[in-house]
């Protein structure tokens, strides 16, 4: 591995997450367009992206309870060991965005996870194993139209009492080219639900979290980069 790689790598985490400048973001993307760990590697930072999404780094960030830690830590690593396998390639990830960085964003998950739950139900989506005494989440699945072609995409979604999340399947999403998603409510209004980088041909997973109830939510797009819609799903069919 190169530095150039490497330097990249650390990235990962402040680029799905939207932290970089745009010169430093246009360079993880051309990284990625030639380089498929890590393009698969952001992608499968994705269902984590909107839970520390609402964290501001500046802020100070709370000693966490280490068995908690330790718990979020356990299922992080077991859900990226779940996917991997799923997808046949059982090799370990480098998760260098966990260590701290003000306080560690592990700090920031377990935060999240306290407050809403997000973590818990971000890596419950993503095919990891689950505590015996939590009940089974719900996931309502709903028809989405490609726009684009060659993209083939479904999604289910989960009611919570704190919004609305989207759990994003397919393949075809240009490699390297970062998709953002965004719902309509009933009244028009556009919320931001996330974002994630294309990985090709590759069947991808992403937990997006939307910040509207399911009973107000009308529809849902997935834009480019350059604004185009390329899926959309029609909520109240």
């Amino acid at each position: 591995m190169t530095a150039g790689h490497d330097e990249v790598r650390e990235r990962l985490g402040a680029f799905v997450l939207g932290q970089l400048a745009p010169d430093q973001a246009d360079t993880v993307r051309e990284h990625l367009v030639r380089c498929a760990d890590c393009a698969a590697e952001a992608a499968s930072l994705q269902p984590l992206a909107g839970p520390l999404g609402w964290v501001d780094a500046d802020d100070p960030v709370p000693a966490e309870p280490t068995r908690l830690r330790t718990r979020v830590e356990q299922t992080l690593a077991e859900a990226t060991r779940a996917a991997r396998e799923a997808d046949g390639r059982t090799r370990p990830v480098a998760r260098p965005w966990l260590r701290s960085r003000t306080g560690g964003l592990v700090a920031a998950a377990v935060a999240g996870a306290v407050l809403a739950g997000g973590v818990a139900t971000a890596v419950s989506l993503g095919g990891g194993a689950s505590d015996p005494a939590t009940p089974a989440v719900e996931v309502e699945q709903v028809p989405v139209v490609a726009v684009a072609p060659d993209l083939d995409v479904r999604a289910g979604l989960v009611d919570h009492t704190w919004g609305m999340e989207i759990e994003l399947v397919g393949t075809g999403f240009v490699r390297g080219v970062a998709y953002d998603v965004v719902v309509t409510d009933e009244r028009g209004r556009r919320h931001d639900s996330g974002a994630f980088v294309g990985v090709g041909s590759t069947e991808m997973t992403c937990a997006l979290s939307a910040a509207v109830l399911r009973e107000d939510a009308v529809r849902f797009a997935v834009r480019d980069d350059g604004g185009a819609v390329v899926a959309r799903a029609d909520l109240r069919a």
